[in-house]
């Protein structure tokens, strides 16, 4: 009887043990912090430095779009979709209708404004959907030749 219960004993500490560990290995895991130097991170900080005092119980400001590298490496677009409603558009689906839209361009060595302009959901498509990728084709294609 003593050993059975010695034997209970055991098996519920090393399953108390299993268990803590396992809840101390996954908060080390998950506490992986988000990449403060992401194009994402620095273009909502530059949104919501330019535009600190556009957001209501109604209506939020969002991005629009970015180009990561826009007419060269070393400069980017954001474009910042301020004072935006959000509107339920599907069962569980929301989008953004409304605000303004002002265009970023800023470069990327230090993150400074180089220009500020208003702006429209023409140039967004026109800037990220068609000269973006063609710019970003284009770098690739000349590193790959320099490489040769």
């Amino acid at each position: 009887m003593i050993e059975k219960r010695k034997f209970l004993l055991f098996i519920f500490i090393f399953l108390l043990l299993v268990g803590v560990y396992a809840h101390f290995s996954e908060k080390k895991t998950a506490q992986n912090p988000p990449a403060s130097h992401s194009i994402v991170f620095h273009a909502e900080e530059l949104c919501s430095k330019y535009f600190p005092n556009e957001t209501y119980p109604d209506k939020m400001n969002e991005i629009a779009g970015i180009c990561p590298k826009y007419k060269n490496n070393h400069t980017a677009v954001v474009f910042c979709w301020i004072g935006c409603k959000l509107v339920k558009s599907g069962i569980n689906a929301y989008e953004c209708r409304g605000g303004k839209i002002y265009k970023l361009v800023v470069d990327t060595r230090n993150w400074t404004l180089i220009s500020l302009t208003p702006s429209n959901w023409s140039e967004v498509i026109e800037v990220v959907y068609a000269e973006c990728p063609k710019y970003i084709e284009g770098i690739s294609e000349n590193s790959q030749e320099e490489s040769k």
